[in-house]
């Protein structure tokens, strides 16, 4: 429901079986929390993010129960609670944006705090997989290169389970910016149907940065036809 309220002003949406999906020309699959994807799919899935699919996943407890190949990066077994009544420690708030991440310009919600997360297995590379983190550095979104797309994981649910990320207008900027992230589809070819959504924009003083709240994406059929104002 979060994610499709999200994402509805600005893409058009598709709710089918996975296998469905994957016969279809779609740019990104947006997958909740489920439980082992066959290996057929699997295999699928890999081709197509491989040629330049974006895949975006959300935790939950059917991830944190079983080792999955399909993320990012290695996930420890279970998820990590915050302030349960098990728990020493206190519910996490979201930290700024690096610089480096496709996120960055996006304000952070000062007011959501996570519970509870699938946590990451430290590793080498974990530093540049991570998208976004809690403040106390632990990773919230993870992401990868296959090929000429993109695997990304949200380390909560897409609902406010786990979270209150679902709630903030953070998270559909956060959707949005990773719905175009793999971009080699459409950086190789402008296509003719669909919408291209800005991911940089110059302001009235030639700045230029991350698009503002009321940036509207243009039909890729008029995209070449239109000239700039």
């Amino acid at each position: 429901y979060y994610v499709r309220k999200a994402l509805q002003p600005y893409a058009q949406l598709t709710e089918k079986k996975l296998s469905d999906l994957l016969d279809a020309p779609i740019d990104a699959i947006v997958m909740g929390d489920r439980g082992v994807i066959s290996e057929s799919d699997t295999e699928r899935l890999t081709a197509w993010i491989e040629k330049g699919g974006v895949l975006i996943r959300f935790a939950g407890p059917r991830l944190a129960a079983q080792a999955d190949p399909m993320a990012p990066t290695a996930l420890r077994p279970t998820s990590r609670n915050l302030g349960s009544s098990l728990s020493w420690e206190t519910p996490q708030r979201i930290a700024e944006f690096a610089t480096n991440s496709p996120f960055f310009g996006i304000p952070k919600p000062t007011d959501a705090v996570v519970r509870q997360q699938v946590l990451a297995q430290p590793s080498a590379e974990l530093d540049s997989l991570t998208w976004a983190r809690l403040e106390d550095g632990t990773p919230l979104v993870t992401a990868s290169r296959t090929g000429r797309g993109e695997l990304i994981l949200f380390h909560v649910t897409a609902d406010p389970d786990w979270s209150d990320l679902p709630y903030t207008g953070a998270f559909v900027e956060m959707l949005r910016r990773s719905v175009v992230s793999g971009g080699e589809r459409n950086r190789s070819s402008v296509a003719s149907e669909g919408a291209l959504t800005p991911m940089r924009t110059l302001d009235g003083f030639g700045v230029l940065g991350p698009p503002p709240s009321n940036a509207t994406p243009i039909a890729a059929a008029d995209f070449m036809k239109t000239p700039p104002s």
